[in-house]
């Protein structure tokens, strides 16, 4: 193969590649799943340094559901984000948002410890939060 020749044929690999990488969509990276074994409705919102949207005066967000009493959602976070958090709340009747939980990736689960956040270590994994009726009717009490 002559110099020219070569030096097409790498240039259009090189193009093919990073066509190929930019075309292809971020891999889900670990999935956070929420268990609202409440009576109420709940809205969730998965927050994680990585993600662009806004929700209710929250940043970084990477999705946002209401999640009905006794079910359950989960969202997959993408490769490249960090320090995942997951907030519950409830909507009061006058409109605003009543914070019911906050859970923060702890080393190896996601727990209510604000102070110590992480990033999840790696791939492949799937962790569960469990939301129950004490833990509205506790922030309820705590909130009044």
């Amino acid at each position: 193969m002559t110099f020219p020749n070569l030096r097409r044929s790498l240039f259009l690999s090189a193009t093919v590649f990073g066509i190929g990488t930019i075309a292809t969509p971020a891999a889900a990276c670990y999935t956070v799943h929420l268990d609202n074994k409440s009576n109420e409705s709940v809205k969730v919102v998965w927050v994680a340094a990585g993600c662009a949207g806004i929700h209710d005066n929250f940043f970084t967000v990477c999705k946002s559901h209401t999640v009905s009493a006794n079910s359950s959602k989960s969202y997959n976070y993408n490769w490249g984000t960090t320090i995942p958090s997951v907030y519950v709340y409830e909507k009061t009747s006058s409109g605003g948002k009543r914070e019911n939980g906050s859970y923060v990736f702890n080393g190896s689960k996601f727990t209510d410890d604000r102070i110590r956040k992480h990033s999840v270590p790696g791939c492949g994994k799937s962790y569960h939060i469990t939301f129950t009726q004490e833990h509205l009717d506790k922030s309820r009490k705590s909130q009044s």
